[in-house]
């Protein structure tokens, strides 16, 4: 039984509302034969893969459908002109069935992955990636600033979830990818923290709120408190 069943959609997009689902696993299940496989290339014929209708329905049980079925379905995707097929009449006189995909086929699968590349390259310049080749990102903290994201990875080489803040003796075992942009990012958080600081004590002595205090690094020193009870 074959486990796996590749359907390139893009690939189809030609034929759409023409062929089923049923159409495109046997496209895929043809698509999927590779000429390195021993007990495939010793059943081929001039590049033509062997199409044996009760070796293909074991291979592909979910599909529900008898031999004659198969059968038309092959042929209907013949004058679809998405299969090439070849009949081969042996020594006893029975008709074997060959076939492969056709040329317009793998035209419309080459020019899906080119439409497929160009839209990548358009979503990721290359100017936003980092040298490791991921993807910079940046996070926001409570007050809207944009803060440095270290995006570790794990052992196996997979993209971890990334961390705020930190560094690479923080996360033992774990590797931190950081450039020339997030070293100046981390090298102007002091300054940003101090701003942001300064703006929010200046928001608390406007609104005149009780019980804050000054700021830790402010050289100025309480006033006395008067002496409780009544006055002598």
């Amino acid at each position: 039984m074959e486990y796996n069943l590749i359907i390139n959609q893009a690939a189809l997009r030609r034929w759409v509302g023409k062929i089923k689902l049923t159409d495109a696993a046997i496209i895929g299940f043809i698509r999927g034969l590779s000429q390195d496989d021993p007990a495939v290339s010793r059943h081929m014929q001039g590049g033509y893969y062997r199409l044996q209708l009760s070796w293909m329905l074991r291979e592909m049980p979910l599909l529900k459908i008898k031999e004659d079925w198969l059968s038309r379905r092959l042929k209907y995707l013949k004058n679809l002109g998405v299969l090439d097929v070849l009949l081969v009449v042996d020594r006893g006189h029975r008709y074997k069935l060959y076939g492969k995909l056709s040329k317009l086929y793998f035209q419309e699968e080459a020019l899906a992955r080119a439409l497929i590349d160009e839209s990548r390259s358009e979503k990721t310049p290359s100017s936003e990636k980092t040298p490791t080749g991921e993807n910079s990102e940046l996070g926001e903290n409570s007050h809207g600033r944009k803060l440095p994201l270290i995006i570790r990875e794990d052992q196996r080489g997979r993209s971890a979830p990334p961390l705020l803040g930190g560094t690479a003796a923080d996360n033992p075992g774990q590797e931190v990818s950081a450039g020339a942009e997030f070293e100046e990012a981390i090298a102007k958080l002091p300054a940003e923290m101090r701003r942001i600081r300064e703006a929010s004590q200046r928001v608390q002595k406007q609104a005149d709120l009780p019980g804050l205090g000054p700021p830790a690094d402010s050289d100025t020193k309480p006033a006395p408190s008067e002496p409780k009870g009544p006055a002598p």
